[in-house]
């Protein structure tokens, strides 16, 4: 019998099980409940984590270094992929999630701020991202310090209102 979708989620302090859970569906209907099934959810992280790696090194590095770097992050140390063989997931998931937060930050602050919308979008990213895994919150608190260092006041002020209500949602 098939179980609650919540009852999927491995730990419930983690929404990032049920996201992955969610997500597995469409390739447990086509491939059934095979492993491959569960790993082609990691890939799809992993494929984003490598494009959002390449992105910011490309910006930042140059092209040489996007590609260099890209490649580095493609292809894992042995350690790290035979650890993603045997545990939940490929911890891709965070990495993913890490890179698209950082991207989304650098280009909020790219277009001073970027107004009401972009600050609402980087609230919402935020909270998905603990709510999906709280080592994301390392991310986060960069960013704040990051923020405080060059506006100590800049969460009390009326800009960082859509940032905390994307935040909040």
């Amino acid at each position: 019998p098939v179980a609650p979708l919540f009852d999927y989620q491995v730990n419930h302090f983690w929404g990032g099980s049920l996201v992955v859970s969610i997500i597995a569906v469409p390739f447990y209907a086509v491939f059934g409940s095979r492993i491959v099934a569960l790993r082609l959810v990691g890939i799809l992280f992993a494929v984003a984590a490598v494009y959002f790696a390449f992105r910011l090194l490309d910006r930042f590095a140059g092209r040489r270094a996007a590609w260099i770097g890209a490649l580095l992050m493609a292809v894992s140390p042995p350690g790290y992929t035979y650890l993603s063989c045997m545990v939940f997931g490929t911890h891709m998931e965070s990495n993913a999630l890490a890179l698209l937060l950082v991207w989304i930050y650098f280009e909020w602050r790219d277009r001073d701020r970027g107004g009401a919308w972009r600050t609402a979008a980087l609230g919402l990213a935020s909270g998905f991202a603990i709510w999906f895994g709280y080592g994301l919150l390392i991310v986060l608190l960069l960013f704040a310090v990051f923020e405080w260092l060059e506006d100590p006041w800049f969460f009390a002020r009326k800009r960082a209102i859509p940032w905390a209500a994307g935040f909040a949602i």
